[in-house]
């Protein structure tokens, strides 16, 4: 009888354990694969200075057309920004255990909703780690942009100024009375708070502009120094272009009421450059791949969500990428990708079983004289998808990366070089919910030698 006893207790034991496995399918992603790239101050600066000369002539001139050309930033403008150690975003994609069966019950007929189900999760997922981030990123660099609006701003009006009276002399006086850089920051502040209050609209940002010119202009007609003798205020038609200049400047960031969300900067500019790039492809009826046979592509099916007033503009950032993705993939690719869901889904269910067996052993011997059972089964199988899915991969990124040598033997030297430098700027993690049953049949593994003895 004690016998007995220790086994039931142990029963119990793996019982807790196999459930425990059993559950994590579906708490956890069954697959996901994590790639984190950490953008530094000395990338992005590289990245506008390209962007910035790259529209001049040959002659050295930039295009005026170009946001980018001619703005300089201090090293400290882009530490700012991204910090000193730089910024890291990551892109995940993942695989669930409901998606994954789903497309065992949907059959054939219902493919297509199985793939869209999980890329809408996967979009959901991506937007919902990058935009909070890009958001955050933006919210940094608003000093510095607003800086260079100022600037920009004063700039004109002062080439205007010295054009009307020959006086180079102009920007050193300014400095001479207080009009430094110093007080530039200290105005771009005021602009960042005009632009992040609650309720800010396109006019009362570019009131705050116009006042901090205005301020600039007044200060220039009260200061003593002769240089500055002569300087007139802004006239209207002067305030008129910065406005102009302003709006335009704003009018991507703003709802059709003029109203500007900052929290919602960034899922705003991805919407209106996606409409601008997709403005006219989705009317063709669907992708070249599928031939036209979708209904107009499932932008059509739902971009009436999108055009919702009550979703936000993350929402419909979300639906629309989704539509967009699901537009340019043909029945081929639909097909393709729902026979790989379900041989996961099978690798799932196997996993399950193995430990699941364990459960229905116990039940079955439960009024046995002898209750033990076999646990070998999850032992060896029952990690298998943690083995395939994370071991393996790991440990191959692993080796490829410590030796070069092998992506030369394979790609060549110069391909071999490009990778390499491409494997250095990036990371790649692995992750899946079956670690939980690497961590049980390790357990079970310990177990066996306690539980064999009775």
């Amino acid at each position: 009888m004690k016998s007995r006893a220790k086994l039931m207790i142990y029963n119990i034991v793996v019982a807790v354990i196999c459930i425990a496995v059993i559950v994590s399918f579906f708490i956890a992603p069954f697959w996901q694969v994590n790639i984190g790239y950490n953008v530094t101050p000395e990338t992005v600066k590289s990245l506008v200075e390209q962007a910035g000369a790259g529209s001049g002539s040959e002659g050295g001139s930039v295009d005026p057309d170009n946001p980018l050309a001619g703005i300089e930033l201090s090293d400290e403008d882009y530490e700012q920004v991204l910090g000193k150690d730089g910024l890291k975003f990551s892109i995940g994609i993942q695989l669930k255990t409901a998606d994954l069966l789903a497309a065992l019950s949907g059959g054939a007929e219902k493919e297509r909703e199985t793939v869209h189900t999980l890329i809408d999760g996967n979009v959901s997922y991506i937007v919902g780690e990058l935009v909070p981030k890009i958001n955050a990123l933006v919210k940094n660099a608003m000093p510095v942009v607003s800086k260079v609006v100022i600037n920009q701003a004063l700039a004109e009006q002062l080439d205007k100024v010295i054009a009307d009276t020959g006086n180079e002399e102009i920007r050193q006086a300014m400095e001479e009375a207080g009009l430094t850089n110093a007080y530039i920051e200290e105005k771009a502040d005021v602009l960042v708070n005009a632009i992040y209050a609650e309720g800010a609209t396109v006019d009362s940002i570019t009131d705050t502009v116009i006042a901090t010119v205005d301020e600039v202009f007044e200060m220039m007609q009260e200061s003593s120094n002769p240089d500055l003798n002569g300087i007139e205020a802004l006239t209207p038609e002067n305030k008129e272009e910065i406005r102009k200049q302003v709006k335009d400047a704003l009018s991507m960031l703003a709802d059709e009421d003029g109203k500007i969300n900052a929290d919602e900067f960034v899922s705003e500019l991805i919407l209106r450059g996606l409409e601008q790039a997709t403005g006219g492809s989705q009317e063709n009826g669907g992708s070249q791949e599928n031939g036209g046979s979708q209904e107009s592509g499932s932008a059509k099916v739902f971009a009436p969500l999108a055009d919702s007033e009550e979703m936000s503009s993350s929402e419909k950032l979300k639906v629309e990428l989704t539509a967009l993705v699901m537009d340019k993939i043909g029945d081929g690719t639909v097909r393709m990708l729902s026979i790989v869901m379900m041989v996961l889904a099978g690798l799932i269910l196997f996993t399950m079983f193995t430990w699941a067996y364990l459960i229905l052993k116990m039940v079955v011997k439960l009024f046995c004289k002898n209750p033990g059972i076999k646990l070998g089964l999850p032992i060896w199988l029952g990690w298998l998808p943690f083995l395939l899915l994370v071991l393996v991969p790991t440990i191959g990124l692993a080796v490829v990366k410590g030796n070069p040598g092998i992506i030369s033997s394979i790609a060549g030297a110069e391909a071999a070089a490009s990778i390499a430098e491409q494997l250095s700027a990036i990371s790649i993690g692995f992750s899946s919910c079956t670690i939980v049953a690497a961590i049980g049949a390790l357990a079970l593994f310990v177990l066996f030698f306690f539980y064999r003895r009775p």
